[in-house]
């Protein structure tokens, strides 16, 4: 919609709509099947119009489009984003910057997302090593490629991964032990469904 800053877009929910005539019911949004705009004046109190006064209907309304954003329990697009760690110091900024800009955009759009920002990428077999999911931007080790395709695949039919963003790398192990490392790690495995327990602790909205 052009306003006077320029276009911009307005996000109206189903349930904000109102009927024509009160005494009807609210809107079931499974019944639409068309999206139409019409302008209504604001009605002006006797009195309040005066002569050269502007017709508050005389305006000009530039739409770019209609649509209708779908809804449901599962992730409408999966988003490999990045941590940031492994990238090269004198790059890094400029790279997270620009990743956090498509993240944002994501968000505000409408649909359900997942965010995946994993380690520094390895080429290596999937399924071998134990995986930590945190939203703490504390991760510092790789991930294989292979375990992430396997992460967004599952994110798409995952309920638990509607909405959220998450980073996620192999699990860190000391040479004392992992008891220095509070995060949870997962064992990817085929046979079960690792990500819904890994994330079901995770903050939705981010």
């Amino acid at each position: 919609m052009n306003t006077k800053v320029g276009f911009c877009r307005v996000r109206v929910a189903f349930s904000a709509f109102r009927p024509v005539n009160p005494q009807d019911p609210p809107l079931d949004p499974f019944l639409v099947h068309t999206l139409t705009i019409r302008f209504e004046p604001k009605k002006q109190r006797p009195g309040d119009s005066s002569e050269g006064s502007s017709d508050p209907r005389n305006f000009e309304l530039k739409m770019e489009f209609i649509k209708a954003l779908p809804t449901g329990q599962e992730t409408d697009i999966v988003l490999v984003s990045c941590t940031g760690s492994g990238i090269e110091p004198n790059r890094r900024e400029q790279v997270l910057k620009a990743k956090k800009a498509g993240e944002d955009a994501l968000r505000r759009s409408g649909l359900g997302y997942t965010i995946v920002r994993p380690g520094p990428l390895q080429e290596e077999p999937g399924g071998q090593r134990a995986l930590i999911f945190d939203q703490g931007n504390r991760i510092s080790q790789g991930i294989s490629c292979a375990d992430v395709a396997d992460i967004c695949v599952k994110a798409l039919h995952d309920s638990t991964a509607r909405n959220k963003s998450f980073d996620v790398c192999y699990e860190h192990v000391s040479e004392q032990g992992n008891e220095l490392y509070e995060l949870v790690a997962h064992l990817p495995d085929k046979a079960n469904n690792y990500l819904a327990p890994a994330l079901s602790v995770l903050e939705t909205n981010t």
